[in-house]
């Protein structure tokens, strides 16, 4: 028999707060690298006036780039887009 499991989550206090970005590091944890700065002003990806979630991220068969959903939160607005991210 398949197992599955599914969840719901109450933001509802924690929304004005919650932010995240994509980092990568090492298997050893060093090398730690920040991906993402959708949250971050002045950078090209920042989303002005959201708190942005970055989640869902998968690598790509060759292991050069990334893609990840982003879940936008603007008072009552929500939005997503897949981004992929190129790996240097």
């Amino acid at each position: 028999k398949e197992k599955r499991t599914a969840w719901d989550v109450d933001m509802s206090d924690a929304e004005s707060k919650l932010k995240t970005e994509l980092w990568i590091m090492n298997a050893d944890g060093t090398n730690q690298r920040q991906l993402t700065h959708f949250n971050i002003p002045g950078f090209p990806e920042y989303v002005e006036g959201s708190n942005c979630i970055v989640g869902d991220s998968t690598w790509s068969p060759d292991g050069k780039s990334i893609v990840t959903c982003v879940f936008a939160m603007k008072g009552q607005r929500r939005s997503s887009r897949l981004v992929r991210i190129d790996l240097p």
